[in-house]
């Protein structure tokens, strides 16, 4: 069976059915508290548009929620309940709208703002979170943005929300697909935790890196204020003794890349990676979404082998970031982009990182050309001072920054795994293709 009515094409089993939103809530849609900018920063906790993007369950607990000085006859109209569920009134884009949270656990006296709307699940029929679940998979949100309308601000309505159809299992069945997918969302979110964790300690520890360095005995040197004597004055401030004070220009190879002429249809049905500004996302790279043939890579571009670190030097992404990558592979690059050639990985790897570390000041650096587009002044860029360790002292300091890197790497593919077990299960559990099955004691309970 599936459900034709609410036109979301959700199989369903015989023994479950198809309801509207509003017919398993106690009153329907509800707008919330309309904020004045004098009233926030003391009194009740206010559930606001951005803890609906949140991950599953919005924690009231956390600083981030603000706070609204709201009057009590406020908290009695536009008030928070353990399962009450929420959606997003508008979007800049499509994909944002109707977005849905809910509050599994209530600590405090808590508001809803008036660009959210509130559903409070009937407990007898539904179990708050099994909606939440519903509303949040792949049959609503394509029905959900069905109705949307959009013009400069994507809007839905309460009627169009309440509609919404609801898949009906029984109370116990219910109850047992949201613990399921519950545990698997709390495992991502700790697994989050630990990721922002390691990149909080890698932000600390590149500074320190690059300041102090790591001594022959595998150690971060002491603070200049601690071991002075270990220190010597430069342009850079104080580095260690055993440093050399170079600059971006004298220490590598540089390169401009080029485009293959894009009328000769040759060029672009070959396998070599021709890397531009947009394939700038990841630290090490090693494909692209565009690829070129041996002759283009001959005539047109500039070819370059792994452990090549390039780096964007015109684009308006230059406005908010500096995109920088080290090669895994041989590639072609474009002209928006540099390459730097060294004669070893590891000072590659060491000048890749820096650049990590300094992407603030390369930010700073670029400048509007006369059509608007950001650059750099090469000769600015060459003329930027570096410390440059020993080329022992570089591989340590590269090998402490790798080790961290490869527990982020497993933590991130981790992640990658339980989101893609999550939406497995999310099809499979909210449409009654896998049953789960549920023993006397659960049912028992949750018909109490």
């Amino acid at each position: 069976m599936s459900d034709k009515i609410g036109k979301t094409n959700r199989p369903i089993p015989d023994d479950w059915r198809i309801d509207s939103l509003k017919s398993v809530s106690l009153n329907g849609a509800k707008n919330g508290f309309f904020k004045k900018p004098e009233l926030v920063g003391s009194g009740y906790k206010l559930v606001n548009v951005s803890e609906l993007y949140q991950s599953f369950g919005i924690d009231t607990r956390v600083e981030s929620v603000e706070r609204v000085a709201a009057t009590p006859a406020d908290l009695a109209k536009y008030g928070v309940e353990k399962g009450d569920v929420f959606f997003t009134r508008s979007s800049l884009v499509l994909s944002g709208i109707a977005a849905c949270n809910i509050v599994r656990q209530l600590w405090e006296p808590t508001l809803f703002e008036c660009h959210v709307m509130k559903m409070s699940p009937d407990t007898s029929k539904m179990f708050p979170e099994f909606v939440a679940y519903c509303c949040r998979d792949s049959y609503s949100r394509r029905y959900l943005m069905a109705q949307a309308k959009q013009t400069t601000m994507t809007t839905i309505s309460q009627p169009e929300i309440e509609q919404l159809p609801i898949p009906v299992a029984p109370l116990p069945e219910q109850k047992k697909i949201a613990r399921i997918l519950t545990t698997l969302d709390n495992l991502i979110e700790k697994t989050e935790a630990l990721i922002a964790k390691y990149q909080a300690i890698k932000q600390g520890m590149m500074h320190d890196l690059f300041t102090r360095g790591v001594d022959s005995s595998g150690q971060l040197r002491p603070t200049q204020q601690q071991a002075p004597d270990l220190y010597k004055q430069s342009e850079l401030g104080w580095i260690p003794k055993e440093w050399d004070e170079d600059t971006l220009g004298s220490i590598c190879k540089w390169m401009s890349g080029g485009t293959p002429s894009k009328s000769n249809e040759s060029y672009w049905t070959g396998a070599i990676p021709w890397v531009s500004p947009k394939d700038m996302k990841v630290f090490e790279i090693s494909d692209s979404e565009d690829h070129i043939s041996e002759e283009a890579a001959r005539v047109g571009t500039r070819r370059v082998p792994a452990g090549t670190v390039l780096i964007v030097i015109r684009g308006m992404i230059l406005a908010h970031s500096f995109p920088v990558a080290i090669t895994t592979r041989d590639v072609t690059f474009n002209q928006d982009m540099k390459a730097l050639s060294f004669d070893d990985t590891e000072t590659a790897r060491f000048v890749a990182h820096w650049f990590v570390t300094h992407k603030a000041k390369m930010v700073a650096l670029a400048t509007a050309s006369s059509h608007g587009t950001k650059r750099f002044d090469l000769a600015d860029v060459y003329s930027i001072p570096i410390g440059m360790p020993t080329k022992e002292e570089r591989e340590r300091i590269v090998e402490r920054i790798d080790v961290l890197d490869s527990k982020q790497k497993a933590e991130d593919r981790y992640l990658s795994k339980l989101r893609t077990q999550k939406s497995g299960l999310m099809q499979d559990l909210l449409t009654g293709i896998v049953r789960v099955k549920v023993d006397e004691a659960e049912e028992f309970v949750a018909n109490v």
